[in-house]
């Protein structure tokens, strides 16, 4: 397998290649400085099978990149890495076909963690994302500010129902 890292961030390119390699000796890492490389890389080797993507570069057009990534092929996996961690950028990098978003803050065992939840298959957010539609469940029965704080929360976030059930998944299992 071959994986694309997009990041205009020369050391932290270096850093995060040096992680993957070594974790993951199975996959072929690739790098680009921006979108443009990028794209010119992907054309180049259209084997290219997953993309990590800093939606920061400097000629990103921010979640419009991911569709011009698709744009060259749909089979492409895309993972966001971006040091924007808030929840309505993260819901809205999987509503454009995004397979996971990774805040740069991630610790490098966080990182392969996520990668190998999208390689098999998954979608990935942080925690903190299923926090935010689902707090952690609680003895009592909640009261109707929390469940209208609930809802403004995902109305907020332009959640479909069927994305607050996966969503909700994962608080459940806790």
């Amino acid at each position: 397998m071959k994986a694309l890292l997009v990041d205009d961030h020369t050391l932290f390119r270096s850093g995060l290649m040096m992680l993957l390699s070594a974790r993951f000796p199975e996959v072929e890492m690739r790098e680009a400085g921006g979108v443009r490389e990028a794209l010119e890389r992907l054309q180049a080797e259209p084997d290219i099978e997953l993309v990590l993507l800093d939606l920061g570069v400097s000629d990103s057009q921010g979640l419009s990149t991911l569709r011009q990534l698709r744009a060259v092929s749909d089979e492409l996996t895309i993972v966001v890495m971006s040091a924007t961690d808030d929840a309505e950028t993260m819901i809205a990098a999987l509503n454009e076909g995004s397979a996971g978003f990774i805040p740069k803050t991630t610790r490098g065992g966080g990182v392969e963690s996520a990668l190998r939840v999208v390689l098999g298959g998954g979608v990935y957010l942080p925690p903190a994302v299923y926090n935010a539609v689902a707090p952690a469940p609680v003895a009592s029965v909640p009261s109707v500010s929390q469940d209208a704080r609930n809802a403004e929360i995902i109305d907020r976030l332009g959640l479909s129902p069927r994305q607050v059930d996966v969503l909700r998944l994962p608080a459940a299992r806790q």
